[in-house]
């Protein structure tokens, strides 16, 4: 009876919040609604440190769809030392617009221990279908509310 309670709560909170209305949501709301997260897909971004997982969002598309640009220049690390014990300590830094090609690899077990695995590239639709997730900040994700369609911006 308590958890039926406190669900209907949390439901009508959200309505409150402004997180249960429908399609006509945009994503700037969607995005500064503290009880919905959007669900983008990251890209990767390699540096001198490593890899960086970055959302989607901050990314613009190639007229041919080939790249994907950053909107905005990025913090990236141009050269590194390795510490003791295997620490790495950036030494340079740069703001970049970084350029990642539009080609990705996905992995998939073709074996129950994950021994081998077959691969098979993908990428990116200029439009996706993003799920949009309900939150709580004490119980974390929650139930799928909506999906929305996002548009990739032309790159310049």
């Amino acid at each position: 009876m308590k958890t039926i309670l406190i669900s209907l709560l949390f439901a009508l909170s959200l309505f409150a919040q402004g997180g249960g209305r429908g399609q006509g949501d945009s994503w700037s709301e969607i995005i500064r609604n503290p009880y919905l997260k959007a669900g983008f897909p990251s890209i990767i971004v390699k540096d001198a440190m490593g890899t960086k997982f970055v959302s989607s969002r901050n990314f613009c598309m190639s007229d041919d769809e080939s790249e994907l640009r950053s909107i905005e220049p990025m913090k990236v690390c141009l050269e590194r030392r390795i510490m003791n014990r295997g620490r790495k300590k950036c030494l340079e830094y740069a703001n970049e617009t970084v350029v990642v090609k539009n080609s990705f690899a996905r992995y998939t077990c073709s074996h129950p221990r994950c021994e081998y695995r077959s691969v098979s590239f993908t990428s990116y639709e200029r439009v996706m279908n993003i799920p949009v997730r309900s939150f709580d900040p004490r119980g974390g994700l929650g139930d799928i509310v909506m999906r929305k369609e996002y548009e990739f911006p032309y790159c310049d």
